[in-house]
């Protein structure tokens, strides 16, 4: 965070994102990795450097290997108290990846639980989706008749913390 904060000039950033954790290849390591990655946030934080963090998860929340519980449940242990700053989360959303959109209809799934508890939510590749033969492709561009930066997320706030 410290080459970040010299790089764009800030002493403090807003969010910083934990990319994909669940790659830490041991599912039963993975809570012991977010716990002190947590920690190293919530101390950045408290010394100014940080505003909040979140999670950027592509497959963590779809294939079981972690909850908004369970992050919530962490980053209150790494803070020592539950006004910890993990704020944010980020999930892939598209026409391909939409299960996360069907719970979040009836307030369930990672959004969901997310909204409970106040948290911003980002969704990553929101305009592509993937074939079965793992070709990339663009459709919601060509559906709605314009372009859409697939590269740039889109986020979601739940309606009690928008501003």
């Amino acid at each position: 965070m410290e080459r970040t904060r010299a790089a764009l000039g800030r002493a403090c950033l807003d969010t910083v994102f934990l990319h994909n954790p669940e790659r830490t290849g041991d599912p039963a390591v993975l809570p012991i990795v977010l716990r002190e990655a947590f920690a190293v946030r919530e101390e950045a934080a408290t010394a100014g450097h940080l505003s909040t963090y979140g999670i950027a998860t592509w497959s963590g929340f779809t294939e079981g290997l972690t909850t908004v519980e369970e992050l919530d449940r962490l980053a209150t242990e790494a803070a020592g108290s539950p006004d910890h700053r993990l704020r944010v989360g980020q999930l892939p959303v598209s026409l391909v990846e939409a299960d996360v959109l069907e719970l979040a209809l009836d307030s369930r799934g990672p959004i969901g639980e997310a909204a409970e508890h106040g948290w911003q939510v980002f969704v990553s590749a929101p305009c592509t989706a993937v074939s079965s033969c793992g070709q990339r492709l663009t459709i919601l561009p060509r559906c709605c008749g314009r372009g859409c930066p697939s590269h740039r997320p889109a986020c979601w706030q739940p309606p009690h913390v928008q501003e």
